[in-house]
């Protein structure tokens, strides 16, 4: 019996899988560098964003490098200047003295002989009117020295100006005067002329009912011819219109 063998093969030779291991290589190589191009390509379209995550790395470093806002941190120029604007207010607001302290330091350094001065000036002039030297004058006539009564004077608040349209109005309820006469009466007080003046303008006297008033004055005390009467009120400083009316408002 012949015996049976297998029948001869073919040497191994490359198998199909070589070939496709080396197309699978290739084919990876071209993804890669098609990766790589991409991103090139996507940074250098990005530069703006590129550089601001640039700017922000260097940021962040920054900050570490500090101690990350420790609590040994200086504090920021900005915030510091703000603090010396508020020191240098409030140092202002202790300093400057508030509306209102200077009378009361004053009243706190009086003497008490300027403290009743004073008093004595602020009840004269609730009781009537006075200029600024007719009310010195009262003060030492009460026996104040001229010092103390000058430093009342000066310390109380008074108008000399309101003070004068009082005086004014006061002689025009109590006699009767020509426009001239007044103003001249009202300085004697010790009033300035221009306020004097003023006072008179603003008296709203009726000149020619003062000439009547003083007329019937003269007649009740006196007789008088009616160019004697003229001549008297015009003395007394009325106008001659003035004067005239007086004389014919008693029957001269």
């Amino acid at each position: 019996m012949t015996d049976q063998f297998p029948p001869p093969t073919s040497p191994a030779g490359p198998t199909s899988q070589e070939p496709a291991s080396q197309a699978e290589l290739k084919r990876q190589a071209r993804e890669a560098k098609a990766i790589a191009k991409a991103n090139r390509n996507w940074f250098a379209r990005h530069k703006v964003l590129t550089g601001m995550g640039v700017a922000g790395v260097v940021a962040v470093s920054a900050i570490a490098a500090n101690g990350g806002g420790d609590e040994g941190a200086t504090t920021d120029p900005p915030a510091a200047a703000a603090v010396a604007d508020v020191a240098v207010e409030e140092d202002a607001a202790v300093e400057a003295p508030a509306a209102g302290d200077e009378s009361a330091s004053d009243a706190a350094t009086e003497t008490v002989a300027q403290s009743n001065a004073r008093e004595s000036a602020e009840s004269y002039l609730e009781t009537g009117a006075f200029s600024e030297s007719g009310l010195v004058d009262q003060l030492k006539f009460e026996g104040y020295s001229k010092k103390d009564a000058k430093y009342a004077v000066n310390a109380v608040d008074v108008s000399w100006g309101d003070e004068a349209a009082e005086s004014a109005q006061s002689y025009l309820e109590t006699g009767a005067f020509s426009e001239s006469g007044l103003v001249d009466q009202l300085e004697f007080e010790g009033f300035s002329s221009k306020d004097a003046t003023q006072a008179v303008k603003d008296s709203g006297a009726n000149w020619n009912s003062e000439a009547e008033e003083s007329a019937q004055s003269y007649m009740d005390t006196g007789s008088f011819s009616e160019s004697g009467l003229v001549d008297q009120l015009e003395f007394e400083g009325f106008t001659p219109d003035q004067a005239e009316h007086g004389a014919d408002s008693v029957g001269l």
